[in-house]
């Protein structure tokens, strides 16, 4: 299911349900680029791994965030599965609101394009937010 920010309230109530009995949950991220930082090799440790990985795309914006939740259902012995795509965009508000600037990495926003990604929707309906930094400012 597609969250926009027309749908968002509605969806954050059928969330909040549907949480409480998840078997296990999934996610997903879609950036405007992927990593501008140190190369992961493939002798890192899990940690060192995520650290190199998280450093280099902290530069980059979530744009899309994915989340399937899975519920066992023990009548029939299999999982029900519920995915929810939410398109993720910080526009300020109002004229006061920070204003966030962003970097594109080619490669990504063109794999995005070729994978049908809407970024009109993301533009115009993505759900606004704060990130915690700006909202302590």
């Amino acid at each position: 299911m597609e969250v926009t920010s027309s749908n968002f309230q509605e969806v954050l109530v059928e969330l909040d349900e549907i949480l409480k009995n998840a078997t296990f949950l999934c996610i997903d991220g879609e950036f405007t680029g992927l990593n501008s930082g140190p190369d992961a090799g493939v002798f890192d440790t899990p940690a060192q791994y995520y650290a190199k990985l998280r450093t280099g795309s902290m530069d980059f914006l979530l744009i899309q965030f994915g989340l399937s939740v899975f519920t066992f259902n023990q009548e029939i012995q299999k999982y029900n599965q519920r995915s929810y795509n939410f398109y993720v965009f910080p526009r300020p508000l109002n004229r006061t609101a920070p204003d966030c600037r962003f970097m594109c990495q080619t490669s990504s926003i063109s794999f995005l394009a070729s994978q049908g990604f809407d970024f009109n929707k993301l533009f115009k309906l993505g759900i606004p937010y704060l990130t915690a930094m700006k909202k302590k400012n």
